[in-house]
C-alpha cells in the first residue's frame, strides 16, 4: 500500500516522475512558447466619432473621443477617461491574424444631450464593433444603435 501523505515539496517531483514514466518529460522541460509578435502589435491612435442621431423625435449630439489603444498577442485594449467615471469608454477586443477586428466597448455616459433616449450621466453602456486593420491604418463600425466609426492609425 502506498502512503499519500507527502510534504509540499515532494509532490512536484512525483508528478514530474508520474509524467515521465508516461514518456511526457520533454513537455516538461521545455520552455514555454512565446507568441511571436504580429504586424499590429503597438500603440495605436484611435478616434472614436458618433454621428448626431434623431430617435423618435429625439435629437442627441455626436462626440469624438480621441485615445490610444495598444495591441499585443491578439488583444486590443484602449481607454477614454477614466474607467467608472461619466464619459468613459473601454474598447477591448481580439484582433485576428488578417487584422478583422472583433470589439466590445463599455462605459459611463457623459451629459445627457449626447445620448439616445436622453439617460441620466453615468448611465453604463456597452455595444460591439467590427472592423479591420492593416499595418498601419484600420476602421471599426459599430453594429448596433447609433452610427460610430473608430479609426486607427499608427
Amino acid at each position: 500500500m502506498h502512503n499519500l501523505s507527502s510534504t509540499s515539496e515532494e509532490m512536484p517531483m512525483r508528478v514530474k516522475r508520474f509524467l515521465c514514466s508516461l514518456g511526457a518529460c520533454s513537455i516538461l522541460s521545455a520552455p514555454l512558447a512565446q507568441a511571436a509578435p504580429s504586424k499590429f502589435d503597438g500603440h495605436w491612435s484611435v478616434s472614436l466619432v458618433c454621428d448626431d442621431v434623431r430617435e423618435n423625435g429625439v435629437f442627441a449630439k455626436g462626440y469624438t473621443f480621441k485615445f490610444i489603444a495598444d495591441v499585443k498577442d491578439g488583444r486590443l485594449t484602449g481607454q477614454y477617461g477614466e474607467t467608472g467615471l461619466p464619459s468613459s469608454l473601454t474598447l477591448q477586443g481580439r484582433v485576428d491574424e488578417d487584422g478583422g477586428l472583433d470589439l466590445i466597448a463599455q462605459g459611463r455616459t457623459g451629459k445627457s444631450e449626447y445620448t439616445i433616449g436622453r439617460v441620466q450621466p453615468s448611465t453604463p453602456y456597452s455595444y460591439r464593433m467590427k472592423g479591420q486593420l492593416s499595418e498601419k491604418s484600420g476602421r471599426a463600425t459599430r453594429i448596433e444603435l447609433r452610427p460610430c466609426i473608430a479609426t486607427f492609425d499608427r
